[in-house]
């Protein structure tokens, strides 16, 4: 089901959803925001941030209630239900939204979620395109699987999540909903631009220790690239998290003669304007979960770069045959890596199921 249009019998009144997620001007979390704009357009759906998300995402349907000062001022003084109550569903789409922090259970989703449902209980909340874990104790999946008892659907992303929670009654699982991305063609013509999705690591804690390795082996591979006489672009998907210096720090590192025919390119907001980059690309590097999404989306030959098991399981469900990095690993080979492209059957396969990340709201919005 593509782009679906809900039809309201009310009279003036177009459905209103609130949506949680992750805005820090993220490429992967931002084309959630604009697919479910796009999916539903006689819908719409409301995020709370200070950014300029409405630009960002570029659909009308798409609406942001400031989180400024004076609004701060105001929810201080007013109850909760003056800000959310008047909304016909709440949509948590966001992919690891299921973490557990260190050893105390802490996690800003499953607090989020109890506190609006302990406020408005009528209201359906979906949870889409997430995956579970890392988790730290059993008590975590406990508190989660709660959630996911009074959640009017949940869509995981992969098969190793949904296993988890099989037993609860309304989950499901679907590929990554940026398969169902309507504009998903191949560029007519490639660049001889060898393309690497670049994360730093030391903004992670729990990776912070591969952060030296895998900058230099992302470095020894762009000077193979180089010496080939490919241009290189480094591409950093989200700057708050850091990506933007992890590149400065590999260009620093590359002692080829060639190295400027290293490019920077970093997603500010403009996400066709990245989408182009990926598509264009001879030959992808994606550590970003969704880099290796997306160039297996535009039928680039990919190499996903591995740093989180979510990447593992979602090549797993793909029925991935490719050449893989694990950046966990000591002294990976990289003389070996061949980059890989699925096939066009199996795309299509992914594309078509992905639509079942909104099965359960489509019926929420159908009915209003």
């Amino acid at each position: 089901m593509n782009n679906k249009d809900v039809n309201t019998t009310r009279p003036n009144r177009r459905p209103r959803v609130l949506v949680y997620g992750y805005l820090n001007v993220n490429l992967g979390d931002d084309l959630f925001f604009r697919i479910l704009a796009d999916r539903y357009p006689s819908v719409d759906f409301y995020v709370f941030t200070s950014l300029d998300y409405e630009q960002i995402v570029g659909r009308e349907n798409l609406h942001v209630i400031r989180r400024n000062r004076l609004n701060r001022i105001f929810a201080s003084h007013l109850p909760y239900q003056f800000w959310f109550g008047h909304f016909d569903a709440m949509v948590y789409i966001g992919g690891s939204i299921f973490m557990e922090r260190g050893s105390s259970g802490a996690c800003t989703t499953t607090r989020n979620l109890r506190k609006f449902h302990k406020a408005f209980p009528h209201i359906p909340i979906h949870i889409i395109g997430s995956n579970y874990g890392p988790e730290q104790t059993a008590e975590f999946r406990k508190e989660v699987q709660n959630i996911f008892e009074f959640a009017e659907s949940v869509c995981m992303r992969d098969t190793f999540s949904y296993n988890m929670f099989a037993s609860s009654p309304r989950i499901s699982c679907a590929p990554d909903l940026v398969f169902s991305m309507s504009d998903a063609a191949p560029a007519a013509t490639r660049e001889l631009a060898a393309t690497f999705s670049i994360i730093d690591l030391n903004y992670r804690p729990a990776l912070a220790r591969y952060a030296q390795q895998y900058e230099a082996l992302m470095a020894r591979i762009t000077e193979q690239h180089l010496e080939r006489g490919e241009r290189v672009r480094l591409v950093s998907f989200c700057r708050a998290e850091g990506d933007i210096r992890a590149c400065e720090r590999i260009v620093n590192q590359i002692s080829h003669k060639n190295s400027s025919a290293v490019e920077i390119v970093s997603y500010d907001g403009d996400i066709d304007h990245l989408l182009e980059c990926l598509r264009s690309a001879s030959v992808l590097y994606a550590t970003r979960f969704h880099a290796t999404i997306l160039g297996v989306l535009f039928g680039v030959p990919t190499v996903p770069v591995i740093y989180s098991d979510k990447t593992r399981h979602t090549l797993d469900d793909m029925g991935w045959t490719g050449a893989t990095l694990d950046l966990r690993q000591t002294d990976p080979d990289v003389e070996s890596l061949q980059p890989h492209i699925i096939d066009a059957e199996r795309l299509a396969e992914l594309r078509k199921n992905a639509h079942n990340q909104f099965a359960w709201l489509d019926k929420t919005l159908i009915a209003l």
